[in-house]
């Protein structure tokens, strides 16, 4: 499962998690839309973790 479209495609060599040597971890950037209610001066932050693996 991923988020598309993906842009800024890059293998994150700094993970924190220790890998295997078969697996790799990867950021991108994508769209996402929200709607939301709240005052012209809010600062809001949306953020999402996403993991996936075959086994």
């Amino acid at each position: 499962m991923v988020l598309m479209p993906k842009y800024n495609l890059t293998q994150n060599v700094n993970a924190r998690r220790p890998y295997t040597q078969a697996s790799k971890q990867f950021d991108y950037e994508s769209k996402m839309y929200a709607y939301y209610d709240t005052s012209s001066n809010a600062n809001v932050s949306i953020s999402i973790y996403l993991c996936g693996m075959n086994e």
